[in-house]
């Protein structure tokens, strides 16, 4: 009889699954892969290539039952979102590997949902209702209002800050348009910040690893728009990480039987109010794990840190220190910074400073000479107030 082969499952082959691929291949593993697209890059380097939309469960798990003769599988890794996390939790459950469940993937993936497990378990979040495009409900929170996809699908598409009733059925519909549901989730907009935290959900307990700003702003037709990201967070040094780390502890009690990478976004008010936002299950984006975080420390390698933990290596090592860095997207919408330490990557440019406050004061003032944001983001002022605390 032939000995089976230790295998990591990897959702999806894009561009984004490369730097997983390699590090799992690296350490000896056998690579099965998962993406409809046939040629889709991550495929040159796998050992079986299973061509098949990672939303389709039942195909891919019954594909994966019939290689399980042949494979061992150590692992499951989706650096992927929306509905293939399903698929990613029916997989890690099947086969008794880390990684996500079915009961956590609903939070990840529809704004409602999160909402709902907040109000019932007594964790900080704005207030809310879902709609469709046909519902008129009589909103119980004075405005402004957030609107935006309860299922996001194509990133911040569709989101947007409302100041009056006239307003809000264009900006319903837009976003169940836009939400893999057909639904729309109203909030009340609070002011303030944008923090999102890097933790480990090791069976009910939480171990930190890292945080980093959002910087979101509106334009000029009160859309959501992301500028940029930036390290290290404006909450390092402050009372109120604290009082963050508690609430991603309390959060992680729920889930006793997952071991995962999450990201749970806070939206911090400027008098400090901190409420839940958004929960990421899915390794993250926007460029953070690529781009920020290496130019920030080159030591710190979150993808390698994902494998090990996927495999049940466990190996955490202390929270990366990162050097002041702001990755801004869009370069176009600016003129040349005018910073020394300023490196163009594609279509983004990096900014690179001696302190947080220098970091922030060249953000705050980066964003303010572009024409086409009405509201900027507030980390420099918030910075300013609770740097002392």
């Amino acid at each position: 009889m032939l000995q089976r082969l230790d295998s990591v499952i990897i959702i999806g082959a894009g561009v984004s699954q490369l730097p997983i691929i390699q590090i799992a291949k690296n350490k000896g593993y056998k690579i099965i892969a998962i993406d409809q697209n046939p040629e889709a890059p991550g495929f040159k380097y796998v050992d079986v290539s299973l061509i098949i939309s990672t939303y389709k469960t039942e195909k891919v798990m019954k594909k994966l039952e019939n290689l399980f003769k042949e494979y061992n599988y150590v692992s499951i890794i989706c650096r992927t979102s929306g509905k293939a996390l399903y698929t990613a939790a029916a997989v890690a459950e099947k086969f008794s590997l880390n990684g996500l469940s079915k009961e956590i993937v609903p939070l990840a993936t529809e704004k409602s949902q999160l909402r709902m497990f907040c109000d019932n378990n007594d964790l900080p979040m704005p207030r809310g209702v879902r709609v469709n495009a046909t519902q008129n409900k009589k909103l119980e929170f004075q405005f402004p209002v957030i609107v935006k996809p309860d299922l996001p699908v194509f990133g911040k598409k569709d989101i947007a800050v409302i100041w009056n009733d006239n307003d809000i059925p264009n900006a319903i519909s837009a976003a169940c348009e836009s939400s893999g549901n057909g639904y729309a989730e109203i909030e009340e907009y609070i002011e303030g910040i944008d923090v999102s935290a890097l933790f480990h959900l090791n069976n009910g307990q939480s171990e930190m690893i890292t945080y980093w700003d959002e910087l979101v702003a509106l334009d000029n037709d009160n859309a959501i728009i992301g500028l940029g990201v930036s390290v290290p967070s404006v909450i390092d040094g402050a009372a109120i990480k604290g009082q963050i780390e508690k609430i991603i502890s309390r959060f992680s009690s729920h889930f006793i039987n997952i071991e995962a990478l999450m990201i749970l976004s806070f939206r911090i008010g400027m008098g400090g109010i901190i409420n839940i936002i958004e929960l990421h299950a899915d390794l993250g984006g926007d460029l953070i794990a690529d781009q920020l975080f290496p130019k920030a420390n080159s030591t710190f390698d979150f993808f390698e840190m994902a494998v090990q933990l996927s495999l049940g290596e466990n190996k955490m090592d202390a929270s990366p220190d990162f050097k002041p860095t702001a990755l801004i997207y869009n370069k176009s919408k600016y003129e040349t910074p005018d910073h020394q330490n300023y490196e163009i990557s594609g279509d983004h440019f990096f900014f690179k400073n001696k302190s947080q406050i220098d970091n922030h004061t060249n953000l705050f003032k980066l964003f303010k000479s572009c024409n086409n944001i009405r509201s900027i983001p507030q980390h420099y002022q918030w910075l300013i107030q609770y740097r002392e605390k």
